[in-house]
Formats: C-alpha cells, sequence, structure tokens
C-alpha cells in the first residue's frame, strides 16, 4: 500500500517544524540559556509554559497524521526517530555539564558577516566545548581557548580572538579535513547504495557554504 504523498509532505514539514521548536528550544536553549535562535528564542517571547504545551500538542498531531497513512512501518519509524532525538539531546546535555559537548564547525568559523554580531560564534556565549574547541584544548593544549570557552564571552571581541586563536592554531584547518574526509565516506557509500542523486546534490549543497573553502 503507497501511502499519499501529500500527506507524507504535510508529516516531514511538521516534524521539522516541532524539531526547531521542541529539541533547541524546549531542551536546548532553555537548558543552555539560550536567549536568541535567530531571533528571540521562543520560550522567551511566550514563556517555558507555553512553548512546552504547544510543542507536545503538535507533535500528537503528527502522531495522528502517521496513523492516517495507515501503513505498518509508519508508526514504528515516527517513534525511534524521537527517541533517538531524545537521545541525542540528553548526551549533549551531560557532555555539555562536563566540558565535553561535540558540536558544530559553522557556529566558529561562519563570517562574522553572514552570522551577524549576536550570533557570531555564539557557541561561545554558551560555554559550548564544540569539536573545534574540544581539539585545540585536548590535542594543542590550548590554555587560552579554554580560558575563553569558560568565561562564556558575551563581547565580540573574545569571541574574535578565539576564533583567531583556533584559525593560526591549525585547529581550523584540521575540522576542515575532518568534514572533507567524511564528505568522501558519505560519498562513496552513497555510489555503493546507488540512485542517490538527490543524496549527493544535498551533500554538494552543503559543502559549497563559503565557510568551508
Amino acid at each position: 500500500m503507497c501511502p499519499n504523498i501529500e500527506n507524507i509532505f504535510e508529516i516531514v514539514k511538521k516534524e521539522v517544524d516541532i524539531s526547531i521548536l521542541q529539541e533547541y528550544d524546549w531542551i536546548d536553549d532553555i537548558l543552555d540559556g539560550g536567549l536568541i535562535r535567530r531571533q528571540l528564542a521562543s520560550h522567551i517571547l511566550y514563556e517555558i509554559p507555553m512553548t512546552v504545551a504547544c510543542s507536545q500538542y503538535i507533535n500528537f498531531k503528527i502522531l495522528k497524521k502517521v496513523l492516517i497513512l495507515n501503513h505498518p512501518d509508519d508508526m514504528k519509524i515516527n517513534i525511534e526517530t524521537g527517541i533517538i532525538g531524545f537521545k541525542r539531546q540528553a548526551i549533549d546535555i551531560i557532555w555539555s555539564k562536563n566540558s565535553k559537548c561535540s558540536n558544530d564547525y559553522e557556529n566558529l568559523f561562519r563570517s562574522e558577516e553572514v552570522a551577524g554580531v549576536e550570533h557570531f560564534a555564539d557557541d561561545l556565549t554558551e560555554g559550548k566545548f564544540t569539536f573545534p574547541t574540544i581539539y585545540a584544548i585536548d590535542v594543542l593544549k590550548d590554555q587560552d581557548v579554554y580560558n575563553i570557552v569558560i568565561q562564556r564571552p558575551k563581547d565580540i571581541e573574545t569571541r574574535r580572538k578565539c576564533v583567531k586563536i583556533l584559525q593560526e592554531n591549525g585547529t581550523k584547518n584540521y575540522c576542515l579535513n575532518v568534514i572533507k574526509e567524511f564528505y568522501t565516506k558519505l560519498l562513496e557509500k552513497t555510489e555503493k547504495i546507488g540512485q542517490n542523486a538527490f543524496v549527493k546534490k544535498t551533500l554538494d549543497f552543503f559543502m559549497n557554504f563559503d565557510y568551508l573553502k
């Protein structure tokens, strides 16, 4: 039985909306004390109770839509995906509390012009020990980077200083090489599977961002 494609698109769109609202706002922004997510975080605009209630309401609306598809594996996939999401968030919280939190290259090395002053390297403001900063601290033994991260700097000058250190000590190039290595491995896997033009196009799209050049 082939599910209605319009219903699938509607569910996917709602899944994206709820992942932004629930996973990031409810768990990440609230627990990290984050104030901004592109604009003001939802829990700042609408307060925590409304944000949590709204996210749960949408979540159950999605489950209702999944039942309408009437396909045996739909509910199983939806629930398993949700469990993986919450496990990932729990690990992120544990790593953060222990000063080890793998995150993204893009947050630190995206240009200030693109990110804007408020969002430029804002993982530093949240005190996150991301993949680049962990490499600089654990492998390169860079004490300056550690001192900046634990300060949770809100001023732009300190964040600029940290990014400059990461560029000059080789951290940026190291992280970029790791990303390119994973990109190559993903391409090899998609070629083995075959008929994945969309996946390759998506990978190429992400690899063409300015901060990856």
